[in-house]
Formats: structure tokens, sequence, C-alpha cells
């Protein structure tokens, strides 16, 4: 990420005004380090970043998205998804029981578990309201992979 972030910016050629990561891949760091380092128009510049399924609730997405905040560049135009409603054992690469297991403390005192509550992000879609009002540079909040009915249950 460190190599392709820094012959990236500042290339005309290569106008970057988009980068989308995730908590749960770990490199937010990487990529605000290389956005201060290497991309001095922060105005135009724009971050997806995504709470993971391991953070659904309340309590739970407010910390995974101002931890994140605290990741990224200030300056950058900020868009928060939550990147899946719920875990899903049927998944194969998804283990829910596991991945709950292997969360620091932190994270497992913020809040309950969302395995087993299929409608714990209603209260992450709550905190993401609450989130965009209150810090400017989030400009937007999304979801990704909801199906119709957990549209439904948004609206």
């Amino acid at each position: 990420v460190t190599s392709v972030l820094a012959h990236s910016f500042g290339k005309p050629y290569l106008d970057y005004h988009l980068i989308d990561t995730s908590r749960a891949s770990g490199n937010e760091k990487i990529i605000a380090s290389n956005i201060a380092r290497n991309h001095p128009d922060t105005e135009h510049l724009h971050v997806i970043t995504k709470v993971w399924y391991t953070h659904l609730g309340y309590e739970r997405t407010k910390l995974s998205v101002q931890e994140s905040m605290g990741n990224l560049e200030p300056n950058v135009n900020l868009h928060i998804l939550l990147l899946w409603p719920r875990c899903y054992d049927e998944i194969e690469w998804m283990n829910c029981e596991k991945e709950e297991d292997d969360l620091p403390y932190t994270v497992k005192e913020a809040g309950p578990s969302p395995v087993g509550d299929p409608h714990a992000f209603l209260d992450s879609w709550r905190a993401l309201e609450e989130l965009y009002i209150q810090h400017s540079e989030i400009v937007s909040i999304g979801v990704s992979n909801f199906n119709a009915g957990d549209w439904q249950l948004l609206l």
C-alpha cells in the first residue's frame, strides 16, 4: 500500500481523489501517513472507510469510527459505511464466534456482541447518523452488502 500511494500521489496523470479502505484492513494509518507526505490537496480527497461486522451495535460502531478518524488524515472528506449488516456463518470466510473471541478487550467492553443479534446494525446506523451530525469531516454515511429487507428496516 505504501509504495502504491507514494508513487501515485502528486502525479497529474494519476490525480487520485478517492481512496477506499476499512478498519479491518489495518491500513488506515499507512494511508494517512502517505496522504500527509504526498498529497498536499486534501480538500478534494475523499476516503471511504468501513465498519466491520464485529463492530456492529451503537457503542462498538462509535468506537470503530472514532478510531478510524484518529487513524486517518483529519482534513480529508470521510465517508463511513457499514460493510455488512451482520456476520453470516454460511459465508465461508466469516468466522463469527472466533472473530468475536479474538477482539481486543476494549471492543468487547464497548458494547454487546453483535453475534446472534441480526438487528445490531440498526443501532450502528443510529450511531453513524449522530457522528455524521457531530463531525463535519464525515461527509456521508452509507451501507454495503445490505439486502432489500435490511434497507427497509433502516427506513
